[in-house]
Protein backbone atom coordinates (compact mmCIF):
# COMPACT_ATOMS: atom_id res chain seq x y z
CA UNK A 1 0.00 0.00 0.00
CA UNK A 2 2.97 2.63 1.17
CA UNK A 3 4.34 1.38 -2.34
CA UNK A 4 1.53 2.53 -4.49
CA UNK A 5 0.88 6.28 -2.25
CA UNK A 6 4.49 6.56 -2.90
CA UNK A 7 3.68 5.69 -6.74
CA UNK A 8 0.57 8.28 -6.58
CA UNK A 9 2.56 11.11 -4.96
CA UNK A 10 5.30 10.49 -7.79
CA UNK A 11 2.65 10.82 -10.65
CA UNK A 12 0.99 14.12 -8.27
CA UNK A 13 4.38 15.49 -8.53
CA UNK A 14 4.97 14.47 -12.03
CA UNK A 15 1.77 15.90 -13.31
CA UNK A 16 2.51 19.32 -11.03
CA UNK A 17 6.08 19.40 -12.59
CA UNK A 18 4.12 19.39 -15.96
CA UNK A 19 1.53 21.52 -15.64
CA UNK A 20 4.23 24.50 -13.97
CA UNK A 21 6.24 24.02 -17.32
CA UNK A 22 3.49 24.13 -19.41
CA UNK A 23 2.55 27.37 -18.00
CA UNK A 24 5.84 28.51 -18.18
CA UNK A 25 5.38 27.70 -21.85
CA UNK A 26 2.49 29.45 -22.24
CA UNK A 27 3.51 32.35 -21.04
CA UNK A 28 6.59 32.54 -23.09
CA UNK A 29 4.30 32.14 -26.08
CA UNK A 30 2.32 34.66 -25.22
CA UNK A 31 4.94 37.04 -24.63
CA UNK A 32 6.86 35.92 -27.87
CA UNK A 33 3.43 36.06 -29.88
CA UNK A 34 2.89 40.10 -28.79
CA UNK A 35 6.41 40.61 -29.49
CA UNK A 36 5.40 39.19 -32.81
CA UNK A 37 2.55 41.46 -33.08
CA UNK A 38 4.32 44.56 -32.07
CA UNK A 39 6.61 43.81 -34.88
CA UNK A 40 3.99 43.42 -37.90
CA UNK A 41 1.98 46.36 -36.40
CA UNK A 42 5.42 48.64 -37.14
CA UNK A 43 6.48 46.69 -39.90
CA UNK A 44 2.72 48.06 -41.55
CA UNK A 45 3.39 51.16 -40.27
CA UNK A 46 6.39 51.82 -42.04
CA UNK A 47 5.30 50.48 -45.13
CA UNK A 48 2.29 52.30 -45.14
CA UNK A 49 3.83 55.42 -44.46
CA UNK A 50 6.55 54.62 -46.98
CA UNK A 51 3.38 53.52 -49.43
CA UNK A 52 1.88 57.46 -48.29
CA UNK A 53 5.27 59.20 -49.21
CA UNK A 54 5.53 57.77 -52.50
CA UNK A 55 1.59 58.56 -53.53
CA UNK A 56 2.85 61.78 -52.46
CA UNK A 57 5.87 62.25 -54.20
CA UNK A 58 3.66 60.89 -57.52
CA UNK A 59 0.84 63.70 -57.24
CA UNK A 60 3.38 66.31 -56.82
CA UNK A 61 5.26 65.24 -59.33
CA UNK A 62 2.17 65.07 -61.84
CA UNK A 63 1.34 68.64 -60.34
CA UNK A 64 4.34 70.05 -61.45
CA UNK A 65 4.15 68.56 -64.76
CA UNK A 66 0.65 69.94 -64.99
CA UNK A 67 1.60 73.49 -64.22
CA UNK A 68 4.94 73.45 -66.27
CA UNK A 69 2.62 72.49 -69.16
CA UNK A 70 -0.22 75.40 -68.46
CA UNK A 71 2.85 77.91 -67.67
CA UNK A 72 4.51 76.95 -71.27
CA UNK A 73 1.18 77.02 -72.38
CA UNK A 74 0.09 80.83 -71.58
CA UNK A 75 3.75 81.88 -72.21
CA UNK A 76 2.90 80.45 -75.67
CA UNK A 77 -0.28 82.54 -76.05
CA UNK A 78 1.18 85.52 -74.26
CA UNK A 79 4.05 85.76 -77.09
CA UNK A 80 1.50 84.96 -79.79
CA UNK A 81 -0.59 87.81 -78.39
CA UNK A 82 2.36 90.39 -78.39
CA UNK A 83 3.31 89.05 -81.95
CA UNK A 84 -0.42 90.23 -83.09
CA UNK A 85 -0.13 93.65 -81.04
CA UNK A 86 3.16 94.53 -82.80
CA UNK A 87 1.79 93.65 -86.05
CA UNK A 88 -1.09 95.36 -85.58
CA UNK A 89 -0.27 98.31 -83.50
CA UNK A 90 0.37 101.03 -86.60
CA UNK A 91 -3.21 99.98 -88.32
CA UNK A 92 -4.56 100.61 -84.59
CA UNK A 93 -2.44 104.01 -84.07
CA UNK A 94 -3.77 105.10 -87.40
CA UNK A 95 -7.71 104.76 -86.75
CA UNK A 96 -7.37 106.04 -83.22
CA UNK A 97 -6.03 108.48 -84.85
CA UNK A 98 -8.01 109.16 -87.47
CA UNK A 99 -11.03 108.57 -85.18
CA UNK A 100 -9.97 111.54 -82.61
CA UNK A 101 -9.25 113.82 -85.99
CA UNK A 102 -12.52 113.03 -87.40
CA UNK A 103 -14.78 113.79 -84.12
Amino acid sequence: MNEIITKLDEIEKKAESILTDAAAEKEMILKQLEFDKREMDRQYASMRQKQEEEIKQQLLSESKTKLLGQKEHYEAKMRQLEEEFLQKKETLAEKIFESIISS
